[in-house]
């Protein structure tokens, strides 16, 4: 690599790129890392023993010139105090180095013009005063520093830009932080011993783009809902530049103007609201809002889901009555919301008082997955929020005990022209997967799920039959049929048969399966792998 090129790289890595937080800093560090490597191969002022198992500092190799230096992922357990006064050091890479447990004072004196620091997964349970005298520090990497619970005043980094404690044991953020006014990333995520942040500190970082603080204990508070001089959210909406944002809060916040103006100009955000809520991955976690072990009943979420592409609900109460409320509240559609998730609600969902949306207020759902949800079908969801599913393509059914049919079609909703996956599971009194009934004006010829290519079902003893009408699902490819013994039909012909590419289940069930005509079944034959992973030989 190029010297010139070398630097544009590096200036590049200073900016936080906008995937999920986590992800960006890892990234970043791992690709300065790369150009530390490659830039050294014709840089005489760098540095690299990397990843050699190296156990004592190579105090011989420092001269007064060099500029970077990698000595990550070795066995190093100890530095020394002084080096050879390394006026122009301006990257010093020890992450990796799983046995260092301290840092000497007069260590850190001899890089006068470091800029980066990782000391990633290391053992180091504190940092000395001197580190304030890195006067030049634009990042300072401690992720996974396991044992590192205390951090030295900051106030002097006035130039650092990247901030990265994640999976520290930081009880409270460092003195001085209020004064970073070139600070663009904060990692706290997986911070799960950060008791307190006070009111008025993170809203002086005024360079903030990135606040990242997934899994942390700490929980942001909603004004006058939480205690004296604790941050709140009114702290995160002075920060200006913020763009990616993920916190714990402590309750649904209100309908706000001040709230609603900085979550529209967020790029990605991920707010976890409640006691438990926690962090579980989505396709569409761009923009997520998840509720947990809350009474949401007297809770307004709908200026939420305006800038929402992803919203789950568990282990909530009080839900009909907030869908009720979702209903007659909002005067149009959240087109933006992309996944819905609904686990662990013990409450019926049914439309109450004729409060039924007008409107499908979801018109580009994506994905739905219910679990433990108490529902005799899905339809009784589809009344409440005037649900189409004409964008759903994954639909997820899990646990749910009183689920007898998954979805009524023929009327509201005609059929599923995007469904592509399929997943019911555990769901003990299911009978069939879609009921059709088609309406006066809806009567249709149109296949019920064009587009189905995956159906996976398991452990459904009641199941016998995926559909009331007859007909083929011509786009199936991979199916799947575990301990659903009274599910004698596959809706596939001879025509489309050569299409599927697998056929996984029971032998005995596979055995005792019906079909219209044996060209089906010979076609399917050696595309069958039983449930125990051998495919099945010989004839049937």
């Amino acid at each position: 690599m190029e010297k010139e090129s070398s630097r544009q790289v590096s200036k590049k890595l200073q900016k936080p790129t906008h995937h999920c937080p986590n992800e960006s800093q890892a990234i970043n560090i791992n690709r300065f890392a790369i150009w530390v490597m490659s830039s050294s191969q014709d840089d005489s002022h760098s540095l690299v023993m990397s990843g050699i198992g190296l156990r004592e500092f190579p105090l011989e190799k420092y001269f007064p010139s060099i500029r970077r230096v990698s000595l990550m992922n070795n066995k190093l357990k100890k530095l020394p105090d002084q080096v050879v006064e390394c006026v122009e050091l301006s990257a010093l890479l020890l992450q990796g180095n799983f046995h260092l447990e301290a840092l000497p004072v007069g260590f850190l004196l001899s890089f006068p013009a470091l800029r980066i620091l990782n000391l990633s997964g290391t053992r180091i349970s504190s940092l000395p005063l001197s580190l304030s005298e890195l006067h030049e520090l634009r990042s300072l990497i401690l992720r996974d520093c396991y044992y590192l619970e205390e951090v030295p005043s900051l106030e002097k980094l006035t130039k650092i830009q990247v901030l990265d404690l994640c999976a520290t044991r930081i009880k409270e953020l460092p003195t001085g932080l209020e004064t970073l006014n070139s600070l663009r990333l904060l990692d706290l995520s997986r911070t799960h011993h950060l008791e307190s942040i006070p009111a008025g500190i993170i809203q002086h970082l005024s360079s903030l783009e990135v606040l990242d603080m997934t899994l942390s204990h700490f929980h942001w508070g909603v004004q006058g809902q939480t205690q004296e001089g604790q941050a709140t959210l009114e702290d995160i909406a002075c920060l200006h530049c913020l763009l990616v944002l993920s916190i714990r809060v402590v309750c649904v916040p209100p309908l706000s103007p001040e709230y609603n103006s900085w979550i529209e100009k967020l790029k990605k955000f991920q707010l976890f609201i409640g006691p438990t809520a926690n962090s579980l991955p989505s396709r569409h976690d761009k923009r997520r809002v998840t509720i947990s072990s809350l009474n949401v009943s007297e809770a307004f979420i709908g200026w939420l889901l305006v800038n929402t592409t992803s919203l789950v609900m568990n282990h909530c109460w009080g839900l009909n009555e907030m869908l009720e409320n979702l209903v007659i509240d909002s005067t149009s559609s959240f087109n933006v919301l992309r996944s819905l998730t609904v686990d662990s609600f013990g409450g019926s969902i049914r439309p109450a008082g004729g409060c039924v949306a007008q409107l499908d207020l979801l018109p580009n759902l994506e994905e739905l997955h219910l679990r433990r949800v108490n529902l005799e079908t899905i339809s009784e969801l589809v009344g409440h929020l005037g649900l189409r599913f004409q964008t759903l393509k994954h639909l997820e059914v899990s646990r749910c005990s009183r689920l007898k049919c998954l979805l009524s079609l023929g009327n509201l909703i005609c059929f599923l022209p995007n469904l592509q996956e399929i997943h019911v599971s555990f769901c003990e009194k299911l009978q069939e997967l879609f009921d059709y009934s088609p309406g006066e004006f809806s009567a249709s010829t149109e296949p019920l799920v064009p587009a189905l290519r995956i159906i996976k079902l398991t452990n459904l003893p009641r199941l016998n039959r995926l559909c009331s009408q007859k007909g083929s699902w011509g786009s199936l490819e991979h199916v799947e049929v575990i301990r659903c013994n009274l599910l004698k039909n596959l809706p596939i012909s001879s025509s489309k048969a050569h299409k599927v590419k697998e056929v996984r289940g029971e032998r005995h069930w596979w055995n005792n399966l019906s079909w219209d005509d044996n060209t089906t079944r010979e076609t399917l034959q050696p595309r069958f792998v039983p449930a125990d992973g051998n495919i099945l030989t010989g004839s049937l």
